[in-house]
Order: C-alpha cells, then sequence, then structure tokens
C-alpha cells in the first residue's frame, strides 16, 4: 500500500474499528498465564480483535480481495485435516486450530488487501491508523509494565506479573522475545506516524527512546536484530523514500541503543544491589543456548518424512522418535523455533519449499517497490514479526499471526500488485468465513475452560491437594478439544499388567504428543509392567534426552521408590542416563 500524504480521519468512526484497535492493544497487555494453555485468553482477545477488523470490511461495503498469499493460506488449512483424516494426526484438536489459525491468518491478509484498495476512504483509513495506535499504546504501557520488572518494585497487584530478581522483564507477555516484537511494532508505528506527520521530531524521539529502553531491557537477540535492520534500512531508503528523520538519525539511534544494552545489566545491579546476591553483573546474553541442537534433531526429521512431514503440531512427536539417536537438549519442544522448519515438519518439504518461496518473492519484489516512508515502517514492522519466527515461533499466536497477515494485506498495492491478488470477490467470501470463525472462537472458548478446570483438578488430585482423589475425576466433557480429553483419560488409568492394547496405545499417542516427563514416566511404568521392555527402555532415553538431569533424577527416585510397592516394575531399573543407546525410531 502506498500512502505518502496524511490520511484524513472522519468525524464518524467505525465502532468495530475502534473496538478491533482496543482489544488488540488489550491481548498484549492482559496478566495471566495458566495451563494447559498459557496464553488463552490473550489469544481469544486477539481473535476477537481480528473478527472486529473483518466486520470493518463488512461495514465499508468494500469487495474483498483475496492475495495469493490469502489463497495459499486457505490451502494449506486443508492439510490438517488429510493427515487427520489418514491417521497421521491422533487428535481431532491438532487438525482444526492449525486449520483455524490459517482461516484467520488469511482472513487478516484479505481484511488488509481490501481496506488498503480502499485506504483513502473512512475505515480503510482508519483501519491503518487504528493498527498503528495499537502497537504504539500497547508498547509505551508495555515498556513501563517491564520497566516496573526491571526495577523489582513492590508488587502493583494482579494487573502485572512479578518476576524473580534478575529475570529478563517481559511486562504480561510471557517471554522477553514477544515483548521485544511488540515494541518493533511500536517502533515501526511510531516511525510511520512521523512520516504522514501526525507527530512530531521530539515526540517521535522520545517516544522511541522510551521504546528502544524497552527493547535493551529485554536483552532480546530478535531485537537487536531488528534494531539493526531498521537501521540499514532507513539508511538505503532515506533517498529513495524521502523520509523524514534526519540522515544521521538511524546511526545515532543504533549508538545509544547499543550503549542502553551493554549498560543496562550493570545499571539493574547498581539499583538492586541485594547483598545476599553480591554485586555481580548478568552477563550479555550471546549463546544459542539448544536452538541448534533441536535444529539439527528437525532437519534429520524433515530427511527421514521429506515428502508428508509428521503433521501438523507434532514436532513433539518428531522429538520423541528421533532424541534417542541425538544428545541432549534437556529441553522437550512443541515447536521448533523457526517457521520453515516447523512447516517442513508439519507438512513435508515441498509444501514448507512453496510456501517460503511464495513468500520470499513476494517480499523482495514488494521492498524492491517500495518508494515511500509510511510504506518502509509497514514493511518494518512485518520484517520484525518474520525475523522473530525465524529464530522462534510468534507466528503460532494470533496476537502476533494477526497482526502479520494485517501488515501483508496493507502491503498488497492494488495497482501494482494486481498479479498478485484475485480479482474483487463478494464481501460475502470474507465474512462467510468470519461468522464460521466466530461460531468456532465460542465453541474453543466454552471447552477450554472446561477442560482448563479439569486439569486443574487433575493436578490436585495427583498432588493430593483437597479430598478429590484421581478415581473419582472424572473426563471433560469435550468435543473439539480432545488431545487434552486423552491426557486428562491418559493420566487417570491405573497402570497394572495385562492392560488392553487400547489403554496402552492412548499412553504412547499422549507421551508422543505431550512430552512432558509425567506422560513419559507413566508410559514406560505400563510397558515394564506389560513385559514390553525394549520400548519401555527406548521411552526412559527419550526422557533423559529431553528433560533436565533433575527432572531425569526425581523420575529414577520415584521409579525406585515405587518399585518396592510394584512388583511387576522390578523387571527393570532405571539406569543412568548414559547407559541409555538406541538407535532412533525411523
Amino acid at each position: 500500500m502506498t500512502s505518502t500524504a496524511r490520511f484524513p480521519l472522519s468525524a464518524a468512526l467505525s465502532l468495530a474499528v475502534i473496538l478491533g484497535g482496543l482489544l488488540l492493544t488489550l491481548a498484549w497487555l492482559l496478566p495471566g498465564h495458566y495451563l494447559p494453555w498459557p496464553l488463552f485468553q490473550q489469544e481469544f482477545v486477539a481473535a476477537l480483535a481480528g473478527l472486529m477488523f473483518c466486520a470493518a470490511v463488512a461495514q465499508a461495503r468494500a469487495p474483498a480481495r483475496w492475495p495469493f498469499i490469502a489463497l495459499a493460506a486457505l490451502g494449506l488449512a486443508a492439510v490438517p485435516w488429510l493427515q487427520f483424516a489418514a491417521g497421521q494426526i491422533r487428535f481431532l484438536d491438532d487438525a482444526l486450530l492449525p486449520s483455524c489459525y490459517l482461516l484467520g491468518f488469511a482472513l487478516a491478509v484479505t481484511v488488509g488487501a481490501s481496506l488498503a484498495a480502499s485506504a483513502r476512504s473512512t475505515i480503510g483509513s482508519q483501519f491503518v491508523e487504528a493498527l498503528t495506535a495499537s502497537f504504539v499504546a500497547a508498547g509505551i504501557l508495555a515498556t513501563g509494565m517491564a520497566t516496573v520488572q526491571w526495577l523489582d518494585l513492590p508488587s502493583v497487584g494482579e494487573w502485572l506479573e512479578h518476576l524473580p530478581p534478575r529475570n529478563r522483564p517481559h511486562a504480561n507477555l510471557g517471554q522477553p522475545n514477544h515483548l521485544a516484537s511488540v515494541l518493533a511494532l511500536a517502533v515501526a508505528g511510531t516511525l510511520r506516524w512521523h512520516e504522514v506527520r501526525r507527530i512530531g521530531a521530539f515526540a517521535c524521539g522520545l517516544t522511541l527512546t522510551w521504546l528502544g529502553w524497552g527493547i535493551a531491557i529485554t536483552q532480546s537477540r530478535t531485537g537487536w536484530v531488528f534494531v539493526v535492520l531498521l537501521t540499514l534500512g532507513c539508511l538505503l531508503l532515506h533517498r529513495r523514500a524521502g523520509l523524514r528523520v534526519a540522515p544521521w538519525a538511524p546511526l545515532a539511534g543504533l549508538a545509544g541503543f547499543v550503549a542502553v544494552v551493554l549498560t543496562q545489566g550493570p545499571l539493574q545491579t547498581m539499583w538492586q544491589l541485594d547483598p545476599l546476591a553480591g554485586d555481580a553483573t548478568p552477563p550479555l546474553r550471546t549463546a544459542a543456548g539448544t536452538r541448534l541442537m533441536h535444529w539439527e534433531l528437525l532437519a534429520d526429521a524433515v530427511t527421514r518424512a521429506p515428502l508428508v512431514g509428521y503433521g501438523f503440531n507434532q514436532v513433539s512427536h518428531a522429538q520423541f522418535a528421533l532424541a534417542p539417536g541425538h544428545a541432549a537438549s534437556g529441553e522437550n519442544i512443541l515447536h521448533g523455533h523457526n517457521l520453515a522448519l516447523d512447516l517442513a515438519v508439519y507438512a513435508g518439504a515441498p509444501i514448507a519449499v512453496a510456501m517460503v518461496a511464495l513468500l520470499l518473492v513476494w517480499i523482495v519484489r514488494g521492498l524492491r517497490l517500495c518508494r515511500d516512508g509510511p510504506t518502509w515502517f509497514l514493511w518494518a514492522g512485518l520484517l520484525a514479526l518474520l525475523v522473530h519466527a525465524l529464530l522462534e515461533y510468534p507466528l503460532h499466536y494470533t496476537y502476533f499471526l494477526l497482526p502479520a497477515g494485517f501488515l501483508i494485506g496493507l502491503l498488497h498495492d492494488p495497482q501494482r500488485d494486481s498479479a498478485w491478488i484475485r480479482p474483487s470477490a463478494s464481501p460475502a467470501s470474507l465474512w462467510a468465513p468470519g461468522l464460521a470463525l466466530a461460531g468456532m472462537l465460542a465453541w474453543i472458548g466454552v471447552e477450554y475452560m472446561h477442560t482448563e478446570e479439569a486439569l486443574r483438578r487433575l493436578r490436585f488430585a495427583q498432588a493430593r491437594i483437597g479430598a478429590v482423589r484421581l478415581e473419582q475425576l472424572s473426563s471433560p466433557d469435550v468435543h473439539l478439544l480432545r488431545g487434552w480429553k486423552a491426557y486428562h483419560d491418559a493420566s487417570r488409568l491405573k497402570l497394572r499388567p495385562d492392560m488392553p492394547e487400547q489403554e496402552l496405545q492412548l499412553l504412547r499417542d499422549v507421551a508422543r504428543r505431550y512430552t512432558y516427563a509425567p506422560a513419559l514416566q507413566r508410559l514406560a511404568f505400563a510397558l515394564v509392567m506389560n513385559g514390553q521392555l525394549g520400548e519401555a527402555r527406548s521411552v526412559l532415553s527419550v526422557l533423559c534426552r529431553i528433560h533436565p538431569p533433575f527432572v531425569v533424577e526425581a523420575v529414577r527416585e520415584f521409579w525406585a521408590e515405587r518399585q518396592m510397592h510394584e512388583p511387576p516394575l522390578r523387571a527393570m531399573d532405571f539406569e543412568p542416563c548414559d547407559r541409555f543407546s538406541v538407535p532412533a525410531s525411523p
């Protein structure tokens, strides 16, 4: 979308656009993270924001414009159902949820493209401004929250999570990298407002200083990469795009950011000065951690199932199958920390290559044709999310997936990108699937409440908290979220000799999908009790490699304790992990 002029805002504001902007801002600020879906309420609110923006297109009576990227996402949304029908995916929700996310992404791209085509209409201009305002407002407020955490100030109530000392601040987003990406969107939004003359140089500089401070204290390396890319982009495009920022400003901003990154650790130590902890300054985070180990394992997984992959949401299954043949990472994963690898594991290399190639060609073409400042800063926001997606999995969350879709849609110029957009379709092609998603969102929300409560009661019963015992619990009455229902049922099974094969298979399916230590431990118990010692040994090898040593040692102690009460368990000891050496499963 080319936008060189300042958009006029009409007094007749769209209620759908206002609600969408407020809900999206709220999604990044809400407190509360509860198992089994720690960010459910934040994602739910972001999905509501997406539906509000979808309603804005209907309100504008704008024809729906479906870019090829949206159509590709629609096609990809059918793959999980094919995998479920073929038995590759065992649980219904592992087909349902990815397809809903992909449909939501396709609608977000279409909403952006449809409103970009009428950007000078009232609702079209309001949508761009509401999206920008959401970015900036959330970034300013989240930086304030993160600063409170960084200063380790006394608790301010339930509205802000309290962090243990010396933990990296993340506001209410659960992960510092997520906060850094929200702040990157806010930086892009602030610079866009400066380009369209909504704010002056002083307000822009002050806001960027505040947001840059927020990115620095997260110690997020994805944030560092964004700042470097933004600086390079501003330098390269300064003349071509006619940017309003001074030529020296990007380099000055980068220098100031580096200075804050290098000094925030010592400043925090001086501020907190804990006599028990000493005055050691936390080291600057530069190590890659376990990410490279996970990428190596998942690359191996792609070579073993190159055409069809392991199925959507089955990264844990791939790790379960291949961990015995790889070095111990001490970390179980549900996602691959890389968008391309995730797609290859989900759907196979051909689909992953096609999707990534389509996106790359569109990005390169769009950046080459970028000729104005407001458009470049929309690109900067999108690139922040895509860079993050190469190192983690932000696009698995609706509060990043949908904004990415909106930005992709807005960056489709209706004249220049006509070859990339399906000719205008009836608005019904947008609001009909939007209504279907709204109904599904409500159904999932109701079922999730039942599931969360059932799993909370399960944890209490397992810990012997309260009067309810494990055998008194009933299975949650849900029809869509069957994976968590299966986890609940498997956790309540009585492990014994001569178990039916159906029960053993349930334990296998749950342990492969949810590779938590209790699920692996129960599967190994059941296999030993039923004489399947070779498979039990393989499961313990997986446990040794994907969980930290203190967890493994706790399981080993529990194993030895249960052997005194369960004679069938004496058929196999849980040996030290260095004695396990079994080949990876094919």
